[in-house]
């Protein structure tokens, strides 16, 4: 029963700890916008295939089993 002496303060102080890191990051603005992290992962690569479509001389193009085409070589019927 004498460990109850230094458990009962000892927990106090661990969870006022986490009381105060919970308020700190309050009002730091961690927990401001939790969705917009999640839906960038997503529209990352969208954003980033519209990017090298629309750089000059892109002459790819997608097939419909999304492999990637080349204009430049499709003409290879010479002997």
């Amino acid at each position: 029963m004498e460990i109850l002496i230094i458990l009962v303060p000892l927990a106090s102080i661990i969870v006022a700890i986490g009381v105060w890191l919970f308020f700190w990051a309050l009002k730091r603005g961690q927990f401001d916008d939790l969705d917009s992290p999640a839906w960038r992962v997503v529209f990352d690569d969208q954003d980033q295939q519209r990017r090298q479509e629309s750089l000059p001389g892109n002459n790819h193009e997608r097939s419909p089993e999304g492999n990637e085409v080349n204009n430049k070589d499709n003409n290879n019927d010479a002997p």
